[in-house]
This record gives structure tokens, sequence and C-alpha cells, in this order.
């Protein structure tokens, strides 16, 4: 049985452990019941067998026997098939302790790699990560955005680009690798079943199956379907809120994170939730949203068309006001103490208290808070915004923790690229 993930899956949600499921073309027989279970148990163990090598990196049959409940035959046997599917290698023998020196075995991070793109007005930024969620490259591209064949034809001329240039720089590493070791490597083509997807994180608000954008006030692509970057690349596609990517990146990077309210402070306002380590989205693809929350009835203009919303109290655009600024220069002034820019960032930091009260009336968790305004905060003003919070809050026992973000570079953009790889690890260490 092949342990590769069928790529054509577009389904949110953490992968769930895959099962081989009865025909349900008549009933089960005692036959068929029987070959079902050996199926399951088969994939179950080599899931096992897998697990441990991406866990522990590398590991020797004996090591593997002592960690899985598995004979060292059906070991062998189970390296063997994750050896032909390119996920594993082997890389020498150990020390011996008596008798034959044991065969180490690896993990091969690159094996499959996931692309994120995150598209802007101006642009995108593109990143390639590996099953280990580590970042291979990153570019960004200049391309005004258009809902036209021309920007999508340019846009995925670009996205096989990247991956062409990835693709080039590591036969340039093999080559190098063979000759080091004295040997020659003939050409060979990218093989592209290894690039399990491309996802696209974008500013809206995303169909649950990942196909369509159903809300896009910022770049004004409501209704837009993932079908024009479908139909121009030879790999699956989808779209990721850009909230939930960066999101992925706080429980990848920090398995610490347990349950926690993520709050991201950009051009626009952007979050999330995490439950039991992982981010969940609900059935509508809205759970924990609040940048359209309304915070001041009958307030300040949004871009949703509604007034009042957290997004135009807590926006790059609102803390900035009549600065005359960026964002660099508005915190340099702020901590030398500025008048305008201390009355503009008490003023922030009031709205952004009362928003995460709110939340926390609801989801009483901790709070990560990260994007481009949150990096800048110091220590002093994340103590200034947790004692707002806590005088804010009615219930005086209640404890709050505001803390940073990891704060990844590019962490939408590789965030939507582990939404690929999360998926593919999952189904084949049946975590």
């Amino acid at each position: 049985m092949s342990m590769a993930m069928n790529n054509q899956t577009t389904s949110t949600r953490p992968a769930s452990r895959t099962r081989t499921m009865p025909s349900q073309t008549g009933p089960m027989t005692a036959a068929t019941a029987s070959t079902s279970k050996s199926e399951t148990t088969k994939l179950a163990k080599r899931q096992m067998i897998l697990d441990y090598l991406y866990t522990h990196k590398k590991g020797s049959r004996q090591d593997i026997a002592l960690a899985v409940p598995c004979s060292l035959p059906i070991i062998a046997q189970n390296l063997a098939v994750l050896e032909d599917e390119g996920l594993i290698q082997r890389t020498g023998f150990l020390t011996s302790t008596g008798g034959r020196k044991p065969q180490n075995y690896a993990f091969i991070p690159e094996a499959r790699i996931a692309v994120g793109v995150s598209v802007f007005s101006d642009g995108m930024d593109l990143c390639a990560a590996d099953l280990n969620g580590r970042r291979l490259a990153f570019t960004h591209v200049r391309l005004a955005y258009e809902n036209t064949a021309r920007f999508y034809d340019a846009a995925c001329n670009k996205i096989e680009d990247f991956i062409n240039a990835l693709a080039g720089r590591e036969r340039e590493a093999l080559a190098g690798q063979a000759q080091t070791d004295g040997g020659v490597m003939g050409p060979a083509d990218f093989d592209r079943h290894r690039v399990l997807g491309v996802a696209f994180s974008v500013q809206g608000r995303v169909s649950p199956d990942g196909e369509q954008i159903t809300f896009g006030g910022i770049l004004g692509n409501t209704g837009l379907s993932v079908a024009p970057f479908a139909a121009r690349l030879p790999y699956p596609c989808q779209f990721i809120h850009d909230s939930y990517s960066a999101a992925s990146t706080e429980v990848w990077f920090d398995p610490t994170v347990s349950d926690a309210y993520c709050l991201y402070l950009n051009e626009h306002v952007g979050s999330a939730v995490i439950v039991d380590g992982r981010v969940r989205q609900g059935t509508d693809l809205r759970s924990g949203n609040c940048e359209h929350m309304r915070l001041v009835p009958g307030g300040r203009a949004c871009y949703c068309g509604q007034r009042g919303c957290v997004d135009a109290y807590c926006s790059r655009e609102a803390l900035l006001g009549e600065s005359g600024t960026d964002l660099d220069g508005f915190f340099d002034r702020l901590h030398a103490g500025d008048e305008t820019c201390v009355r503009l960032f008490n003023d922030y930091l009031d709205a952004l208290a009362q928003t995460i009260t709110n939340m926390r009336m609801v989801f009483s968790v901790d709070v990560i808070l990260g994007g481009e305004i949150a990096r800048r905060f110091s220590e002093a003003d994340m103590r200034r915004l947790a004692d707002r919070v806590r005088a804010l809050d009615p219930f005086p026992e209640s404890t709050v923790q505001l803390r940073k973000s990891v704060d990844e570079a590019e962490q939408s953009t590789l965030g939507a690229a582990l939404h690929y790889i999360r998926r593919f690890v999952d189904a084949n260490t049946g975590r």
C-alpha cells in the first residue's frame, strides 16, 4: 500500500488516520472484513515506523524495534517500502557491539515540498518548505494584482519559475556531492509529484473547501475561484485565510502552544483560534475572526462597508493617524516621547485592549500578538497593554498572558506551505 497522500484532498481540517473502508456495493463478508483489518494494521505499523524516523530523524531497525511494537522482519519490510517511496534513505552502518553492523536509516525532509504564496495588491511572496517545515527558498515578486487572464498567466509563470529554480539549486547540490564522492550524476528532471501543492494565503474569507474567496473586501476579489490558478499549475491549489496561515506557524514552531487566541496586527487586523495545538477554523472558516466585530457602534467606516469595526481602530492606518510617518519612524518617535505618537498609541492600546477583553469573554485563553505592529512593541508596551486588559476584566481573579508571536519571517506565506506539509505528515505518520 502506498504511503503517498492523495494530493487532491482539499479539506482544511487536520488529517485523520487513513482507514481502509469496506466496499459500499454489497454486504461485507468475513473475508472482506479480514482483508480490511489486515490492510489497516499494515498501514498503522508503517505509520508508526515512519513517525519514529520523522521524530528521531534517524535510527536502525533495532532502534525502531525498541519503540514500535513490530518484529524485525516487519520493520525491514516497511523500511523497504518507505525507501522505495523516497521518504527514507540508508546512511551507513552503526558501530557493532557484536555481529553484523546495524544499518542506519534517515528520514528525508526534502522528499516532499509545498509552496506558499501570499497575494497582495502590488506583488506576491513565495516560499517553499520541506517536511520539517524548514524554509527552503523565498522570493518577492512585483506584480500588480488584477482579476485578468494576463495576471494569472504571469503569476503562475512566476510560481513555476520559483519551483524550477529550487529544483536547479537541488541538482547543483547533488552534482557537487556526486563529484565529491567521485561519481557522476546524470541529467534528471525535477519530480513534480514531490510538490504536495500550492497554497495561496489571501486577505479574505475562504469557503470551507478552499476553492473560493467568499469575502475579499481588501483586494476586491469576492467570489474569486482558485480555478484560474489550478488550471495553469500542475499541482493541487487551495486558498487559505492569511491569519490561519500565520497561526499555523505558532503551533508548528512552538509545540507548547495548546490553547490560544492569535491577533495579527498588520495593514489590516487578522485573528485565529488555536485549540489543543491545532488551528480551529470552524465549519464556515470564521472561528475567532474579530476584525469585523463591532467595537464602537456608529464609529469609523470600515472597508467591509460597516462602521465601528475592530479593523477601523486597530489597523496600521488607525495607529499612524496624522503622525505622517511609517511604522519604524512612529515607534522611534513614540519611544522618544513624541506627544502626537504617544496620544495615538494610547488610543490604539485602548481599542486593542477592549478587543482582547471582548474575545476573552468568549474564549478565555492566552493571547498571541503578531504582525508588523506587534513586532515593534517593546516590553514596556506589552506591559501597558496587559495592564489595560486587566483593568477591563470584570473578574479580578482572571489571569491573562500576552506574548509575542514566533514571528517567523514571511509568516503567513510559510504557514500556507505548512498547510500541505501538516496534512501529508499527519496522514503518513498516523498523527
